[in-house]
């Protein structure tokens, strides 16, 4: 993710050797559990939610559903984007403190100074580069937006198609 591909080791078991422990660092643990739970908890909750507080299921009011549930699927990409930029961070940042020398794809990467400053950082006073002359800002937070927002809207797309494939037969089964 971080050395040139002309950099050696790129094989798994030398890269694995170089590492200080096979434990996760401390630092990366809030942000890695963050990262890895709460999209994954809004996913599996939306439905649960609607069909428990709003009495709404799919068999019932499949548009409503159906437009929920997709509504959901792009609240859980805007807080799983800036939770991954974050990561992706902490996971560069953990090799430029160490000892080993290490030559990377960029010049300087940026630093991780914890979950909440590192935000600030990118949002707020992250320094414009040579090719962007202006802070990053939200942007910095949630790139790859287009692909995930694009996937989203397919999935949500294909699962209405497919509630009304066949609608009209009788039946559940």
């Amino acid at each position: 993710m971080l050395t040139p591909t002309t950099y050696p080791p790129r094989n798994l078991l030398p890269s694995l050797r170089l590492l200080p422990s096979l434990l996760c660092p401390p630092s990366l643990i809030p942000i890695t559990i963050l990262h890895s739970t709460l999209p994954s908890m809004i996913s599996t909750s939306t439905p649960l939610l609607l069909r428990s507080t709003y009495n709404l299921d799919p068999l019932t009011s499949p548009t409503t559903y159906s437009f929920l549930t997709g509504f959901g699927t792009l609240i859980q990409l805007a807080i799983q984007l800036p939770l991954e930029t974050v990561l992706r961070r902490a996971q560069i940042a953990l090799p430029m403190n160490s000892s080993y020398e290490l030559r990377t794809i960029v010049k300087t990467p940026e630093k991780f100074t914890g979950i909440v400053a590192t935000v600030w950082e990118i949002t707020r006073a992250e320094k414009a580069t040579e090719k962007v002359t202006e802070p990053q800002g939200a942007r910095g937070l949630i790139r790859g937006w287009r692909v995930g927002a694009w996937s989203a809207v397919g999935l949500w797309g294909a699962g209405t198609m497919a509630g009304y494939v066949g609608s009209s037969e009788v039946g559940e089964f």
